[in-house]
């Protein structure tokens, strides 16, 4: 049997959302039948009038708690699609993507992606290189790739 590695896990229920450039996402999902009718139940309509949607959140340097974005954004989905790109992304973002399904006015999201980062400006190019030479020199004040370093501290109580 051949292995899937875009869902390794869960075949019927999955998204997955990569970064192809620094504007673009790509996103993979499914979501089975059953679960759509669950959903049409649950809202009172027919599974024909709920309406697959895409909401990306920018959560750019929070703690995402599902309702404290940035911003969001909501784009309509053909029923039957299974992949989007997603372009116009921003540079130096976070963004975690929902599919769900909108009956009345309510999106009922099913599937969450990961955090997706996109980088800096100009980062993805040709000419972006770790060149740290002229900075040993000193003939540089600070390192080329300084700007893309991101760390974190944990901090433990004593008690």
């Amino acid at each position: 049997m051949e292995k899937n590695i875009i869902h390794p896990g869960n075949k019927d229920h999955y998204i997955s959302a990569v970064l192809q450039n620094e504007n673009i996402i790509v996103l993979h999902w499914s979501v089975s039948d059953y679960k759509k009718q669950i959903i049409a139940f649950s809202m009172g309509v027919q599974p024909l009038q709920l309406k697959k949607q895409c909401r990306i959140y920018d959560v750019t340097g929070i703690s995402f708690t599902g309702n404290n974005a940035r911003m969001y954004m909501d784009v309509p989905l053909p029923d039957q699609a299974g992949t989007w790109k997603l372009s116009g992304v921003k540079p130096n973002r976070s963004y975690i993507i929902d599919i769900g399904y909108k009956g009345n006015s309510t999106l009922i999201p099913i599937l969450r992606s990961k955090v997706i980062h996109t980088p800096g400006a100009g980062v993805i190019s040709e000419d972006f290189t770790l060149d740290t030479g002229s900075w040993k020199r000193g003939q540089k004040e600070e390192c080329g790739w300084i700007e893309q370093v991101s760390t974190y501290t944990q901090y433990e109580t004593n008690e």
